[in-house]
């Protein structure tokens, strides 16, 4: 995800005053390219995280 840690402050600071939105959307195109992938089934697809991944 954009913002992750130990990625250079470039990385990191992408997402500076709008937390919450590029990380979602970085989260959701993975999923997508799991499902074209035909590596998931899209109705069988859950996210889950903790602290401020939840």
């Amino acid at each position: 995800n954009r913002g992750s840690a130990n990625r250079g402050v470039v990385f990191e600071s992408s997402i500076k005053h709008d937390m919450g939105h590029l990380e979602l959307d970085d989260q959701f195109d993975g999923v997508l390219h799991l499902i074209k992938q035909d590596i998931t089934d899209e109705i069988r697809v859950g996210i889950y995280g903790w602290s401020y991944g939840g």
